[in-house]
């Protein structure tokens, strides 16, 4: 289970939103139960863009929904699976303004299928693979770094933290996401000691 906003995956009720437009046309998204309380807060239509947007307002100032459920002003709201009209809180993660212009690149090739930034699955090579990038100011050219050939995503992960130190850039640390990193390398050095045990 990729980590999201939603405390509750496993016991939460999905439902949909539907309105008709103007043009008679049906706009829908789905959400969650955990979202259900700001669903009723608003009418809701869905933008070209796919994201779902209040018609009337909350607490004076027009929104998106998904902009909603953030909780530190620094960080954006993310889709993990890449649909925007999906707003289940377990489709919703807080990542960096950095880890979000990544995963654009990425989904524009329609590369993303992890829930680590910069690393997705290879289907030709079968394989993970990460990318970072950093672009030069004032030059359209830019750095490119990546690497496949992982077993795991984590794996790809950690190369992908690497590719940002060369880049003179830092992965955040406060995600869950990162967390999740830091449990998996905690239990790859664990069942390396039972090794030599």
């Amino acid at each position: 289970m990729k980590k999201s906003l939603c405390k509750h995956c496993n016991t939460c009720k999905d439902f949909e939103y539907f309105r008709f437009d103007r043009k008679g046309n049906l706009q829908c998204f789905q959400y969650c139960k955990g979202g259900a309380e700001e669903v009723a807060l608003s009418e809701w239509y869905i933008q070209k863009d796919g994201y779902a947007y209040s018609t009337k307002g909350i607490n004076g100032k027009k929104t998106f929904y998904h902009t909603l459920f953030k909780k530190d002003s620094e960080m954006i709201i993310d889709h993990i699976n890449g649909d925007r009209t999906d707003n289940r809180l377990r489709m919703l993660r807080e990542i960096s303004p950095s880890e979000n212009s990544q995963n654009n690149i990425l989904w524009k090739h329609k590369r993303i299928t992890s829930k680590y930034p910069g690393v997705y699955w290879n289907r030709h090579d079968e394989c993970w693979m990460c990318v970072a990038r950093k672009y030069k100011q004032n030059n359209p050219d830019h750095v490119k770094l990546q690497k496949q050939g992982f077993k795991t995503e984590e794996e790809a992960f950690e190369q992908y933290i690497k590719f940002l130190k060369e880049l003179g850039r830092e992965v955040n640390t406060e995600t869950e996401v990162y967390k999740d990193y830091l449990k998996w390398k905690g239990e790859q050095q664990q069942s390396t000691l039972e090794a030599f045990v």
